[in-house]
């Protein structure tokens, strides 16, 4: 297992998306997602790690080792990119064993390993298989346990499942964390999917322009987010610009708004984020909690997302969009527009910034 330690690293890219100044720490054998927009820095993290991409300043330790000008493959570290980059006229053993051969190891030995992890990663039988033989989640875990048999110290995964079909990708998402604990080794995940970071990670470390907005667990970065980007990249989102006057948020000078003051306990906050799921649909306005905040509206849109539907409503001049589940007795969502009702969210949910 590795520990990875960046101290204000910087590094700049020729397609111009750069590293500004990031400082993180990865433990032994945890699953990192690095999630962000395109170009924001997920994918130029990894590869400043790996050696990829030189370091402009700041520098990278790997178990206390400084590894900021050693070269790739010095580093004895796995990489996975979005393309599976397997040799096509090579079998699945050949492909994990090309490596080895042309550092000379003792490839007995690692024939022996190299079986090991096929069983691991589920391609028994398959060891004589060439690449166009193999699905595309068959070709990714074949890149994956290639690193694996390298001895690397650390795993790295770069978009590793964007080229892959949707249920193809529900189910490698799952099945390579499992590997990689299953092993644990240490691994760092870029990706520009939150769902995909919620849902394998044991920390998420976001970006957005090159630095870094905030690292921690799932809970603590959805909960508890730190900037006004992570909490609306995170979530769908409601935001506005704000006034606060007596612990009170004044929106368009129409609306009063509550919120926790204990959670925000200085009144120098200029935007408000709402997330769209945050907010309930009441019918009348006695439904609603009383340590909510609750207004009248009327709903101008629907627009139904699949399992969800995106509501609009109108209240006093100011739109509310709100996601919620499909209602399995709402057959025609459009049934709902022009209808009068009222909107309700808990003061904890509102986040300031």
């Amino acid at each position: 297992m590795t520990r990875i330690l960046l101290e204000n690293v910087s590094a700049e890219h020729k397609s111009g998306a750069n590293l500004i100044d990031v400082s993180m720490l990865v433990e032994d054998g945890e699953y990192v997602a690095v999630l962000g927009p395109t170009g924001s820095g997920p994918s130029e993290l990894l590869k400043v790690i790996a050696g990829l991409l030189p370091v402009t300043t700041g520098k990278i330790f790997l178990d206390e080792k400084d590894v900021s000008d050693l070269p790739p493959e010095d580093r004895h570290i796995g990489m996975v990119f979005e393309q599976f980059n397997l040799f096509p006229h090579l079998s699945v053993m050949d492909n994990l064993l090309y490596g080895p051969r042309m550092r000379r190891s003792d490839i007995e030995k690692k024939k022996k390993i190299a079986a090991e992890i096929i069983n691991m990663v589920r391609l028994n039988g398959r060891e004589d298989a060439i690449s166009r033989e193999l699905s595309g989640g068959m070709q990714q875990r074949v890149g994956i346990a290639r690193a694996l048999v390298a001895d690397s110290q650390l795993l790295l995964l770069d978009q590793p499942y964007r080229a892959l079909d949707a249920k193809i990708r529900a189910e490698m998402r799952l099945e390579v964390r499992n590997i990689v604990k299953g092993i644990g080794i240490s691994c760092l995940h870029s990706t520009h999917e939150t769902e995909e970071a919620m849902l394998v990670a044991d920390k998420i470390a976001i970006f957005n322009a090159g630095r870094l907005q905030q690292i921690g667990t799932p809970e603590e970065v959805f909960n508890f987010p730190n900037t006004e980007f992570v909490a609306s990249f995170l979530a769908e989102s409601n935001i506005w610009d704000i006034e606060i006057k007596d612990n009170v948020i004044i929106l368009d000078n129409t609306l009063n708004i509550k919120y926790n003051a204990d959670l925000f306990p200085e009144d120098k906050y200029s935007r408000m984020v709402l997330r769209q799921h945050s907010i309930d649909l009441f019918s009348e306005k006695d439904q609603i909690p009383n340590d909510w905040n609750g207004f009248h509206g009327k709903i101008t849109r629907v627009r139904l997302l699949g399992e969800f539907i995106r509501i609009t409503v109108n209240v006093e001049g100011k739109e509310f969009i709100i996601r919620e589940l499909l209602n399995p007795d709402l057959r025609d969502p459009l049934l709902l527009v022009d209808k009068e009702l009222w909107v309700g969210f808990p003061v904890d949910e509102v986040k300031l910034f």
